[in-house]
């Protein structure tokens, strides 16, 4: 007797990371207001002008299609007063005050974003909080065709394998719904964001700064990213086609 099967098909693509997102904090915290708010705000003037130098934003399209940052973006700056408390949970009498500015950057150049890193891992009020890798929407939006069919593939030997077992011969699709489509929640596409590997690599200083001494600067390694798609499918199975068409 021919009956209904609903089954879920998955797919992933997996490709090399293409950009490195890369979020950047400026915070100066202490007792005097003024002085963090200046000091975070002349750090932040510096990082404005490394990454306008480094995405070339005032160049020609050439040289910003060729740059080390494709682009960034800074947000508002806040601030945050509070008084502490000791190990007796007493309020401390002197007021403590921090002023937070963030900073992304969308990097392509990887081999140059460790110098990067070295750079501002030297400036004060400056720490790197995360790089995560990334694909480009070009490349994203280039293999999402063939995620569709590799899930729809899967759900339908999904679909072909319990009907086997079931002794049925013939399978017929009758819906195919992109998960997440018409629920408010989710989507079809997810792409999986891998935090970067950073490790130490020793170079000797260039021949002419006379110091001889070593420095370190961060190797970034991209990893491959999975882009993954699912879908869930409903079919007849039944031992022929004219069953299907009755059950229909």
């Amino acid at each position: 007797m021919p009956f209904r099967i609903s089954v879920r098909g998955t797919a992933s693509i997996s490709r090399m990371a293409e950009r490195a997102i890369v979020s950047i904090k400026v915070s100066a915290q202490g007792p005097s207001q003024q002085q963090n708010f200046s000091g975070a705000v002349t750090s932040a003037k510096k990082l404005q002008d490394i990454f306008t130098k480094q995405s070339h934003s005032d160049g020609t399209q050439a040289e910003q299609d060729a740059a080390v940052i494709e682009r960034w973006t800074m947000s508002s700056i806040t601030t945050h007063s509070w008084y502490e408390r000791n190990h007796k949970n007493e309020v401390s009498e002197e007021k403590i005050h921090r002023t937070n500015i963030d900073f992304e950057l969308h990097v392509r150049d990887f081999d140059a974003l460790g110098e990067l890193a070295a750079t501002l891992g030297d400036m004060e009020h400056v720490k790197i909080e995360s790089v995560n890798w990334v694909l480009t929407k070009a490349t994203i939006a280039a293999h999402k065709s063939e995620l569709r069919k590799l899930a729809a593939a899967d759900a339908l030997q999904h679909a072909k394998d319990y009907a086997e077992s079931f002794e049925m011969a013939v399978v017929k699709p009758i819906e195919l719904v992109e998960d997440g489509a018409g629920d408010g929640g989710g989507q079809f596409f997810s792409q999986t964001l891998r935090r970067a590997d950073m490790r130490q690599r020793a170079a000797c200083a260039p021949s002419g700064g006379g110091s001889g001494q070593e420095v370190t600067h961060v190797v970034f390694r991209p990893e491959e990213i999975d882009m993954e798609g699912s879908v869930t499918g409903k079919f007849l199975v039944g031992n022929s086609e004219e069953d299907l068409s009755v059950k229909a």
